[in-house]
């Protein structure tokens, strides 16, 4: 019982230091993705115009 009960204690712990650096990865994913998808429609623009389709 001691064991599961420090095992708790832990990682709440954890989850408490380690929530800032995952909320900031999650959101500069975020950013990423955003600006691949504008990079991604501008290229498929430049296409579309040069084969004319």
């Amino acid at each position: 019982m001691f064991w599961t009960i420090t095992a708790l204690v832990a990682g709440y712990i954890a989850a408490i230091f380690t929530w800032p650096t995952l909320r900031a990865w999650a959101s500069n994913a975020r950013a990423s993705t955003a600006s691949l998808r504008d990079k991604a429609s501008a290229l498929y623009g430049k296409i579309k115009m040069f084969v004319g389709s």
